[in-house]
């Protein structure tokens, strides 16, 4: 396997079972590498969420971090490597956006940092070897942590209002089963600056959007 993508579980719960990012990860490098998605709940036992993950045999294993699942994150990452030191460890979401320099100072075991939108990074970081020159992460190069440039946000060139047709949808391309609650992407940013959210910030204060057309496609799958 390629790479085992794993949603950790926070405090609360969280209102999906599938992470709607991983899947829309999966669905856009499916046709180059071996993935899958190890779904998560706060009644698994941590040694069974880590052999789950370890069963899959994974060269990777990506976690999708928030504040809230951070330091389970790390517990995590730590009891993957004690049992396969050579498995990479790759983080990506808010928390890793934000805070890739602090993560990877205070977590040895993590491997990778991925910076904004994952998915043209993921597939690079699964074809290239050179990671000086895959940009939106941050990483490991011996003793030294390396932050290579940001990486432009997800364009597409399908014209105003259809900017991420560009990328395949994970219900469509069954990366995400549909299953009692699902999520639906209409658009990626915000415009607006509030000091209490960090995806405005994180989409350098744009929206982007799906078409209606795309949107329906999605929503008459889910509803049949």
């Amino acid at each position: 396997m390629d790479m085992i993508f794993v949603f950790p579980p926070i405090p609360r719960g969280f209102l999906f079972t599938y992470h709607l990012g991983a899947g829309y990860i999966r669905s856009y490098v499916q046709n180059s590498v071996e993935t899958a998605q190890f779904v998560t709940n706060r009644k698994m036992s941590t040694p069974d969420i880590v052999k789950g993950i370890l069963d899959y045999n994974p060269l990777r294993v990506g976690f999708t971090c928030y504040d809230a699942n951070y330091a389970y994150v790390r517990i995590l990452a730590r009891l993957i490597k004690r049992t396969s030191p050579d498995v990479t460890i790759i983080v990506g979401g808010p928390t890793a956006t934000f805070s890739a320099e602090e993560i990877m100072e205070h977590t040895p075991e993590i491997d990778v940092c991925v910076r904004g939108e994952g998915e043209e990074t993921v597939l690079e970081l699964m074809q290239k070897d050179d990671l000086e020159g895959i940009r939106g992460i941050t990483f490991r190069s011996g003793p030294r942590i390396m932050t290579t440039p940001d990486r432009p946000l997800i364009t597409g060139g399908r014209g105003k209002g259809r900017e991420l047709d560009v990328l395949p949808s994970p219900y469509l391309t069954g990366s995400i089963p549909p299953d009692g609650k699902s999520g639906i992407l209409t658009a990626r940013g915000c415009v607006y600056h509030c000091i209490y959210c960090n995806f405005s910030t994180m989409f350098n204060h744009t929206i982007r959007y799906h078409s209606i057309e795309r949107v329906i496609q999605e929503l008459k799958l889910l509803s049949d």
